[in-house]
């Protein structure tokens, strides 16, 4: 490949010495391009990973969030079934009692059966 290049080089540009420091300024710019672009694309990966772990501790708190919720609503089912579990207790061994609040109560409806 190298040869093709010298080759084509030599066609285009001859023994002309002003062509020649062109073209070499050109390949200089060329590969100081390249040197940009990378530099410019590390920086741009920097910043995207950055953003990932941003998003990882905003990921992690909130599944911490989540998880304090599924253990208050945990909790909460376990004391609604021991007030279902007191009611009908109460229900059978204290009818009188259940007599009285069906009395004060001011929904009547939550008390038919």
């Amino acid at each position: 490949m190298g040869r093709v290049l010298n080759f084509g080089k030599n066609v285009l540009v001859g023994n002309d010495t002003k062509m020649q420091g062109l073209m070499a300024k050109l390949e200089k710019l060329t590969k100081s391009e390249g040197r940009l672009v990378g530099a410019e694309t590390l920086v741009e990966t920097k910043n995207t990973g950055k953003g990932v772990q941003a998003i990882q501790g905003s990921m992690t708190e909130q599944k911490a969030a989540m998880n304090q919720q599924t253990t208050a609503m945990a909790a909460l089912q376990v004391s609604a079934h021991e007030v279902r579990t007191t009611y009908i207790i109460g229900r059978e061994t204290h009818t009188e009692c259940v007599s009285n609040l069906r009395a004060s109560c001011k929904c009547r409806a939550r008390w038919k059966r």
